[in-house]
């Protein structure tokens, strides 16, 4: 079959032969890679009367983009000749998706190493975390440019490392408004907003990208409010600003918010409606969001595949096949929810199906069909896939390791990570999260002390760690050394403080935790108001309460309202206990009124309303003999 516009070539062809009539067949082959059409884009290139190294680096290009890596790698070697701009193209496809080493083989293939190419395999280094490798390179490289010094700020930005942000941009010779954009973002993302803005306002120039990256930055500490402000702030906005507020709303769960901004929105492109849809999904009003998505004009592989995975939420796994079916094109990324959603609900035998149907499984699938296993404990078929792959990428390790310590087989993991030929962080932190989730502390602590480079993750786990070892001095210790404190590792604190009965340190490490400009989170308050009420402290509580609503606008959870009456039961104020639990914005539970029912038979000053209590836990949950056996002690 000859595909649709290559009836021309041949008429064209008699007429101008030679250079030309290479350029244009080239051209045609972009077109049909630029569209996607990479079964189309090779039967052009297999007519081709001939070609030079622009079409054979176009079609390596289509391959390599579309995740094909195994076509791109056979055609890559049968070119006659790779220039550097090809070695480059297989660089960043092979640390897109994770195969650091085959990224490595093909840097080694460049002839002269450029700056280009040098920056391609920086920017892979410091993505995949192998920060140790992207520093020796970037030592190494007998020119660099602002890329290159923007790609290894990036890197430590993400691990965490802010001690080493801050010197490398003090360090670089030249800034552009990208490397601005990553040192706000870096702080602005660990909750270290004060530095943020004062760096915000340092920057010589604005543009949306800043602004969006500082409305991410709010949105992902929680601090909702903050991203909101920022976004009424913006001199222009784009339909990204937009795109980022609704999935802000829509990632905390603030439905109601996300769709007033979505009403607001000047046009709704296919991001908005696709964050619309997984609102919609995640609330269960999947419905509503069947609809928005037929109603859809625009419609892309992402909003199908959002559509699909809201099926699957809701556990609609046959209207979730159906779409699949009809869809016009399929992902890697439409394969692996269905996969998923079939291992969640222990269909395993049909996530095996529909990995074995794929037309190409690649490395994220075969990932998520080892994670499949991990999920419901067959960790010997996650190994037995693991042993089948061809090539292996740090995040198949990784996968492998964490399947096993999520297990509670952490030998098993630690087996793997010593079969690794180079671990990065995330399998030092892989390694060390895995110890400590299974009690094993003393490891964790060994691998901790082992490890070449610590991030902000690696010194939070040890914490947490630490804590829950009761080992507090150590766990001081190390977070007063930490160089910049995100939410997690306060949070962990004020936990272990509290829950070893020390309200006052928990309290005063609640105080500090707001002084350095750290928005708390509803487990912030959590962890205080158990404090709280262990201590008896339910003054402090009810002002805490206060403060969470009105300064940090966080909306209270039944829990945090049940911690406040399980104090005022414990030091018998019955009375006002009860009141708590009728003036609580929900339906009061049965965790609440159990707690009451406690504290009634311990301090029995009141026997009516014991009984009035007793009574009420009975219809809330009548299979629990707890209220009948206290009914009947009080005749």
């Amino acid at each position: 079959m000859i595909c649709i516009g290559c009836q021309g070539f041949s008429s064209y062809r008699n007429a101008n032969q030679g250079f030309r009539d290479v350029v244009t067949w080239t051209r045609m082959l972009q077109a049909y890679s630029l569209k996607g059409w990479i079964h189309k884009a090779r039967l052009l290139f297999n007519r081709m009367p001939e070609k030079n190294i622009v079409t054979w680096t176009v079609m390596v290009s289509a391959y390599a983009q579309a995740g094909h890596l195994d076509n791109a790698k056979y055609l890559l070697n049968q070119m006659p000749e790779w220039s550097t701009i090809v070695l480059t193209i297989m660089i960043v496809a092979f640390f897109k998706d994770g195969y650091v080493d085959l990224a490595k083989e093909m840097f080694d293939e460049v002839p002269v190493a450029d700056i280009p190419s040098s920056n391609a395999m920086l920017t892979g280094y410091a993505q995949t975390r192998h920060l140790e490798r992207a520093e020796l390179l970037f030592d190494s490289m007998p020119e660099r440019n602002v890329v290159s010094w923007t790609a290894l700020l990036k890197g430590f930005s993400d691990a965490g490392d802010l001690e080493r942000v801050e010197k490398l941009f003090v360090d670089t010779p030249e800034r552009n408004i990208v490397t601005w954009n990553v040192i706000v973002n870096a702080f602005a993302a660990f909750g270290h907003l004060e530095r943020a803005n004062v760096l915000l306002r340092r920057m010589p120039e604005h543009n949306v990208v800043t602004w969006n990256e500082m409305i991410t930055a709010f949105a992902n500490s929680g601090n909702i409010a903050s991203a909101k402000k920022m976004f009424e702030k913006m001199p222009e906005r784009t339909l990204a600003s937009w795109n980022l507020l609704v999935s802000a709303y829509v990632l905390e769960g603030h439905f109601h918010e996300a769709k007033l901004i979505f009403d607001r929105m000047p046009q709704h492109n296919v991001v908005a409606i696709t964050a619309m849809i997984q609102a919609l999904s995640s609330h269960g009003r999947i419905d509503e969001a069947k609809l928005l998505f037929d109603q859809s004009v625009e419609k892309n592989i992402v909003t199908y595949n959002a559509m699909i995975e809201g099926f699957a939420q809701n556990g609609q796994l046959s209207k979730a096949k159906t779409l699949f079916n009809s869809m016009p094109r399929r992902d890697s990324t439409t394969w692996n929810i269905l996969i998923s959603a079939h291992a969640q609900t222990g269909s395993l035998e049909d996530a095996k199906f529909l990995y074995d149907s794929m037309p190409e499984p690649n490395l994220v699938s075969t990932n998520t069909m080892i994670s499949a296993y991990a999920q419901i404990g067959q960790t010997h078929e996650a190994r037995r896939l693991f042993d089948s792959m061809p090539a292996l990428s740090s995040v198949s390790w990784n996968s492998m390791i964490t399947a096993f310590m999520l297990n509670g087989e952490p030998h098993q993991g630690r087996l793997i990570f010593e079969e690794m030929p180079e671990p990065n962080i995330v399998s030092w932190n892989a390694l060390l999260h895995g110890f400590a989730l299974n009690g094993h502390h003393k490891a964790a602590k060994g691998v901790f002390d082992a490890m070449p480079f610590r991030d902000a993750v690696a010194i939070t786990t040890m914490i947490v760690s630490l804590c829950q070892s009761s080992d507090l001095r150590t766990a001081t210790a190390l977070f007063e050394r930490m160089p910049h404190r995100d939410l997690i590792p306060w949070t962990a604190m004020v936990a272990a403080f509290a829950y070893s009965g020390l309200a006052d340190r928990a309290a005063q490490l609640f105080r500090a935790l707001e002084m350095d400009g750290i928005e708390p989170n509803q487990i912030s308050f959590t962890s205080i108001l158990i404090a709280c009420s262990h201590a008896g402290k339910l003054d402090l509580a009810r002002q805490l309460l206060r403060l969470m609503i009105q300064d940090h606008e966080i909306l209270p959870l039944r829990e945090h309202f049940s911690l406040i009456v399980d104090g005022l039961g414990r030091i018998g104020q019955l009375r006002l206990a009860e009141e708590m639990i009728h003036a609580m914005p929900f339906v009061p539970d049965p965790v609440a009124y159990g707690a009451l029912l406690g504290a009634s038979k311990i301090h029995r000053e009141d026997q009516a309303q014991a009984r009035g209590v007793a009574q009420t836990l009975a219809k809330l949950d009548p299979a629990s003999v707890t209220p009948y056996v206290t009914l009947s002690s009080i005749g």
